[in-house]
């Protein structure tokens, strides 16, 4: 029970820099993909 909870955390916390990282990458391919088009 004890240990289960640093677990989650670090799940959560996994969980919301794969999230950040998707959001970073979408932000890029869209700034990117004018210049590609271009």
């Amino acid at each position: 029970m004890i240990a289960a909870a640093p677990v989650k955390q670090a799940a959560a916390a996994e969980h919301e820099v794969a999230i950040v990282g998707t959001r970073a990458v979408a932000i890029i391919t869209r700034m990117s993909t004018p210049i590609t088009l271009l």
